[in-house]
């Protein structure tokens, strides 16, 4: 997907990105829930600043989303 497309940009701080194995399971967990999310999605993390970015070419419904993280 052309990144040009992906107009929405959603950025947390994630305290549990603390290992390699936990940032795994994380962008696991999150791709999975975003399976039947519309549009294309980018998911990117960053461990050493705990931060977890997605972009998405629709709108995300972010409450749904931490919900089946949890």
């Amino acid at each position: 997907m052309d990144q040009s497309s992906l107009t929405h940009h959603y950025t947390f701080g994630v305290d549990a990105l603390n290992s390699k194995h936990r940032t795994e399971e994380i962008k696991r967990l999150l791709r999975k829930s975003l399976e039947n999310a519309p549009g294309g999605q980018n998911v990117n993390t960053n461990p050493e600043q705990r931060m977890l970015a997605i972009s998405s070419s629709e709108p995300l419904d972010i409450a749904s989303i931490k919900a089946n993280l949890v």
